[in-house]
């Protein structure tokens, strides 16, 4: 073993923190630290264990007399002093060393530019032109009737046509889908097929209220319930399995598949009961069982599920904060039925929240200077992901860069706040180091893609990665410490590299999240710090 006392042969870390308190985990950790190789009692105390592993590395006896009795937090402190090191606990950092090549800090340059990442910002309606920002989603939203013309005969072909399938696959968006039977317009209409209004005997309402104008079914029917589980398992048949389908909102029931109708003094729309609309959720669980799906309110099966929740009048003040969030924080019992709805606070953990501006067309009104804060608010507020397909109008340089400031608040927004490492060993062949990621925005990122870390050369080419993180969705708003060691390969030619951070879409094998960082390669990585190999 290396006789720390001699410290000019080996770098030595003045500030180290642990992963941890297992006297494993630590012990080999120091062992890196020091570049040895390390051995680890096992079935002993934690303390013990550590303070023979740290202490064996720097050439001490153990005195298990003092590791046995002192807290483990001691322990650390009282066998690391003989490192000249500071414990702080939490993740493994270094900060400073004292050997001659010291301690590579590199902080990022950041960029204001808008970001056209996946699965979040605005998702405009799919059979029109996109919208002026960037954006990686484009919203489905069909009627029953234009889905299935006649009984068992689906037209995904035509459909898949009118909402530019083709086009928006060739351009790398995702889709959102919803399925309404009941769509409120300016004529009488009916959105479920004739066929199937005939086989159910027309059991429904016709209506005229405030909404507009249309057809609500009776969502108790047997014969609808029946077809609807067809429909939505051939929906699942079509797009379960199509990674073009990014979420699936549960509409179906209520006016644009809200599931409320209307229940006014001159017009009372019956909503079926939970045993019923719990069926319809049912339908679309056997259905899409490995799709995100998203309801617009927290049935007791979406709360079991962790299923996401949308708010169709995300910008509305009074409904985004007296009702959605109010909701979905505290529960609240339907004035529809009678039904209690569960509090789902953290629902947004595990899946998203997406939404739509209210106020249809007048939307924009959401993005005017004196709005612009407060509708920042809301989304930070209900953890928002994307909106869609109502868009707000952005032809104004105003409302334009306003939806810039929404968009940096909507979903994830990751970046890197630093990145620190030092070449240690006999030969400078390992680089151990850690990074600070940020995500500034307000949810976490919904897919299990991998963060890797890599050594790139001087054209941009990797020469070296290692996985950093195997699911970048668990890292919420804040900060988070990565550490890491990567081996240098023996036979790397010597000259002047950098570390380089991705996020790797598992579609495509390559670079998949944008970060506002000013450095990256052609293909997407993001440019670290400076790392100095010699022979």
């Amino acid at each position: 073993m290396a006789n720390m006392r001699n410290k000019a042969c080996i770098p030595i870390p003045k500030i180290i923190t642990f992963p941890g308190t297992a006297g494993e985990s630590v012990g080999k950790t120091v062992g890196v630290a020091v570049g040895e190789s390390v051995g680890v009692a096992v079935g002993k105390t934690a303390g013990e264990t550590v303070a023979k592993a740290v202490l064996e590395a720097v050439g001490e006896p153990v005195r298990k007399e003092v590791v046995n009795r002192l807290p483990l937090t001691v322990v650390f402190r009282t066998v690391l002093t003989l490192l000249g090191a500071v414990v702080v606990f939490g993740v493994l950092t270094v900060s400073s060393f004292s050997d001659a090549g010291g301690t590579v800090e590199y902080v990022p340059i950041p960029t204001e530019t808008l970001l056209a990442n996946p699965y979040v910002g605005f998702a405009p309606d799919a059979r029109g032109e996109g919208c002026i920002t960037p954006f990686s989603l484009v919203y489905m939203g069909l009627t029953w009737r234009e889905l299935e013309p006649s009984p068992g005969v689906f037209d995904f072909e035509t459909l898949e046509r009118a909402y530019h399938f083709g086009r928006w696959t060739s351009e790398g968006k995702k889709f959102i889908l919803r399925i309404m039977m009941d769509h409120p317009g300016s004529v009488p209409h009916t959105d479920i097929p004739d066929w199937l209004y005939a086989e159910t005997g027309g059991a429904g309402t016709t209506y005229d209220g405030s909404l507009g104008m249309g057809f609500s079914p009776d969502y108790e029917n047997a014969v609808l319930l029946e077809a609807h589980r067809r429909l939505v398992s051939a929906l699942g048949d079509r797009y379960g399995g199509d990674s073009r389908v990014a979420f699936i909102e549960l509409g179906s029931l209520g006016h644009w598949g809200e599931w409320h109708t209307m229940q006014e003094i001159d017009l009372f729309i019956p909503f079926p009961s939970i045993s019923v609309s719990s069926a319809y959720i049912r339908h679309y669980l056997t259905s899409f069982p490995d799709k995100m799906l998203l309801m617009r309110r927290q049935f007791p099966l979406a709360q079991q599920e962790g299923m996401g929740l949308f708010n169709d009048m995300f910008g509305d003040e009074a409904a985004t904060i007296g009702q959605y969030l109010s909701w979905i924080t505290n529960g609240y019992t339907s004035g529809l039925n009678g039904d209690v709805m569960p509090a789902m606070p953290d629902f947004w953990k595990k899946a998203p929240s997406g939404g739509e501006l209210a106020n249809g067309a007048g939307g924009s009104v959401f993005l005017h200077d004196d709005s612009i804060q407060k509708t920042v608010e809301l989304a930070r507020a209900t953890h928002l992901s994307w909106i869609g397909p109502n868009v707000p109008d952005m032809s104004d340089t105003v409302s334009l860069e306003n939806a810039g400031k929404l968009l940096e608040a909507m979903g994830y927004r990751f970046s890197i706040r630093s990145e620190k490492h030092v070449m240690l060993g006999k030969r400078k062949r390992m680089l151990l180091g850690s990074l600070l990621l940020e995500n500034k925005g307000s949810a976490p990122f919904y897919f299990p893609w991998e963060a890797m870390l890599a050594l790139v050369d001087e054209q941009g080419h990797v020469v070296k990665n290692i996985l950093l993180l195997r699911d970048i969705g668990t890292v919420m708003p804040g900060e988070i410490t990565l550490p890491y060691r990567m081996d240098i390969p023996q036979d790397l030619a010597a000259g002047t590299y950098r570390t380089a951070f991705a996020v790797i879409d598992p579609e495509t094998g390559k670079p998949g999240i944008q970060m506002p960082m000013k450095e990256k390669t052609g293909d997407g990585w993001y440019l670290l710090g400076e790392v100095v190999v010699v022979k």
